[in-house]
């Protein structure tokens, strides 16, 4: 619904600019301009922004799946340093990257619903997969300060 009231005042701003390019212009052009020109141009402009939106789209769901990968080599780093921890350090360490596949895993299903959305739905999906990822991001911050904390209260205290 919001997509189709954006387009139509595209096609209005559209249709008011050539008819006020066409008021400029001397009179004998004026009458070259048809009503069957403006609705091609308009239909054009509006394919234009269709594809643009398609590419965008496409570009974003790249992006994030960028990110999802990178994400996957973060969490197997966190999980190979989970080894020089104490058993309950382990524990509460391994509860937080579960938390976090599991949010990696709502994302990437947030991204497959993209994949199939239609254009007019993907700004609405696209919010929502936003903020999972800075969701996202934070559940792998806290996972690693976590990971930080533990190791520095492993070390040996120099007195």
């Amino acid at each position: 619904m919001k997509k189709t009231i954006k387009l139509s005042i595209l096609l209005a701003g559209l249709i008011f600019s050539v008819s006020c390019s066409n008021q400029e212009q001397s009179a004998p052009e004026k009458t070259d301009t048809s009503a069957e020109d403006v609705r091609q141009e308009a239909q054009e402009a509006l394919e234009t922004v269709m594809v643009y939106t398609e590419q965008q789209k496409q570009k974003y769901q790249e992006d994030i799946k960028s990110q999802l990968d990178d994400l996957d080599e973060q969490i197997k780093q966190l999980e190979s340093q989970t080894s020089n921890l104490t058993e309950d350090a382990q524990a509460r360490l391994n509860e937080q990257i579960e938390t976090l596949k599991k949010q990696r895993e709502e994302v990437k299903q947030k991204l497959e619903s993209l994949n199939s959305s239609g254009d007019e739905a993907w700004g609405e999906l696209k919010q929502g997969l936003d903020k999972a990822m800075v969701d996202l991001q934070k559940s792998y911050e806290s996972a690693l300060k976590e990971l930080d904390d533990q190791e520095s209260s492993n070390q040996p205290q120099n007195n």
